[in-house]
């Protein structure tokens, strides 16, 4: 490739650079001042679309797909359907005329930086009339991202930069966008890449695209930068309620006296708009009136009290302690002490849990989440709990691991006894890098605190940022932490506290595992 070739291969918008990959559709996003790795935007259309020719310019990228197609007068059904939903047959008259038309059906997917950033897909057919599934539009961040995909309206955010707040998003300005059934699909491994990326797949249109001579499809994104997070959400429509995480009971009023609202929720209409109420968990609601076809999720706090104790009777009654995990044993200990379950209970299950860790060779190691449990049991017998700083040291790196030393640490210094262990700290790590900050007094948040708090739910109405749930109430831990004096509701349009306890609760009502909700209650 010649350096001509690869100049027309990149664009350049304000402090962005894009590059067109060697997939169809597919460019990459790097922050052209500090070389940040942004992420991945790829629009996918599956088979039978062929790629066809490309052209790349210095403000503009174009790429085309034709398909051959039938002609078909029940437009109920795509030409072509994944192995996921009826097939032809079963929804197209054996009756179709069987000759197919060249290329018939094209498709463009064009992304320009002039006069504006934004990415647009049209679909055209020549055919008499086709039916189509829409193409996937995904994004694969090297971390978390917020998004909300709710139909007629969406949000994707491609970079809070951490250093100065700086946000880049793109927003539906014209079609639907709905979250694809294939969902997120996770990172190989989280555990070799703390926080590692994972792929958001996004269907641009709804299930079914019906496609005429006459009449088309298409689907426009604006991309646009902002000062901070919250000035973000100005791109969300005016009828989402303000706040995503009421508690439980608290009405919210939807101001759309045309539209109908539906969703398992205690729903109340007038003349003047609906009203909406949940005793707790979350729940998905459906807006369909003039110009709206969207969906987005609310949850009621319900607080962490009635699953902790419903989990930690089911341990008791269920659970034999000397096989038990570390997390069943976090978990009963914090209802002990929230007086969920009955105490004498709750003691016999920990002292047989914990003889067994003691009984066990001194290499056997404790689960992270567990340590303030066993500090707790053997805080009142000083052979007991040297046994327990002794066991404690040497964790391998990691966030968990950092808040167990931390644990250990103070329980060491209450008890007047020595505990020297070395800081199982991963520096590549931005949740480590968070404690760090935190432990280290800093003056004001550093990108890794930025990067951790980037975990947190946030304003939008859509699923938390994460899909790693362990580490999500991890950094839930970490933050609670911070200084008070922190400056952050600028950026978040809230303060840490509340969006700590909104991120708690949207977990908290999502089943968690018992290592999330051992670190989701940690303290």
């Amino acid at each position: 490739m010649t350096g001509q070739d690869a100049m027309r291969r990149q664009m350049e918008w304000h402090h962005l650079r894009l590059t067109a990959g060697s997939h169809a559709g597919s460019v990459t996003l790097s922050d052209a001042e500090d070389g940040r790795p942004l992420g991945t935007l790829t629009v996918d259309f599956p088979t039978p679309w062929v790629p066809g020719p490309a052209t790349l310019d210095d403000d503009e990228f174009e790429w085309q797909w034709t398909r051959d197609d039938q002609p078909a007068d029940d437009a109920t059904a795509p030409a072509h359907l994944s192995s996921t939903r009826p097939s032809s047959t079963d929804l197209l008259s054996s009756h179709q005329p069987s000759t197919r038309q060249p290329d018939s059906t094209r498709a463009t997917v064009r992304i320009s930086t002039q006069p504006g950033f934004s990415l647009r897909v049209a679909l055209a057919t020549h055919a008499a009339t086709v039916a189509v599934e829409p193409p996937t539009l995904l994004w694969t961040p090297p971390g978390p991202a917020r998004r909300w995909v709710g139909g007629s309206s969406a949000l994707l955010v491609l970079d809070d930069r951490p250093g100065d707040g700086l946000v880049t998003a793109a927003h539906l300005s014209h079609g639907q966008a709905w979250p694809d059934e294939a969902g997120t699909t996770p990172p190989p491994s989280r555990t070799r890449t703390p926080g590692g990326s994972a792929t958001h797949r996004i269907a641009l249109g709804p299930p079914l695209l019906t496609l005429t001579p006459e009449r088309g499809y298409s689907t426009t994104w604006v991309i646009e930068r902002f000062a901070s997070l919250m000035n973000a959400t100005s791109t969300l429509p005016g009828w989402l309620p303000p706040d995503c995480t009421p508690r439980a009971g608290e009405p919210l009023f939807i101001d759309l006296p045309d539209a109908a609202v539906t969703g398992d929720v205690e729903i109340v209409t007038d003349e003047h708009g609906t009203q909406l109420s949940a005793a707790g968990g979350t729940h998905d609601i459906g807006i369909h009136g003039p110009g709206i076809d969207s969906s987005f999720t609310i949850t009621w706090n319900a607080g962490t009290d009635r699953v902790l104790r419903d989990v930690a009777a089911a341990i008791l009654g269920q659970v034999d302690p000397r096989t038990a995990r570390g997390s069943d044993a976090a978990l009963i200990d914090r209802a002990d002490t929230a007086h969920l379950i009955p105490h004498d209970d709750a003691e016999r299950f920990l002292d047989d849990f914990f003889q067994e860790l003691s009984d066990a060779p001194p290499g056997n190691s404790i689960a992270p989440e567990a340590t303030a449990a066993l500090l707790h049991w053997a805080f009142a017998d000083a052979t007991r709990m040297a046994a327990a700083l002794q066991r404690l040291d040497g964790l391998a790196p990691g966030p968990g691991p950092m808040l167990a030393w931390l644990s250990a640490s103070l329980a060491a210094r209450a008890a007047m006894l020595d505990f020297d262990a070395t800081v199982p700290m991963d520096p590549h790590d931005p949740l480590c890098g968070a404690l760090h900050a935190i432990l280290t007094r800093a003056d004001s948040p550093t990108p890794a605190v930025w990067q951790t708090i980037g975990l947190l739910h946030g304003p939008l109405p859509g699923p938390l940022p994460d899909g790693d749930s362990v580490r999500t109430a991890q950094a839930c831990a970490i933050l609670a932490l911070a200084p008070t004096n922190w400056q952050v509701e600028q950026r978040l349009g809230a303060s840490l506290a509340h969006e700590i306890e909104d991120t708690r609760a949207w977990l908290a009502a999502s089943s968690p595992d018992g290592p999330t909700l051992s670190w989701l209650l940690w303290a």
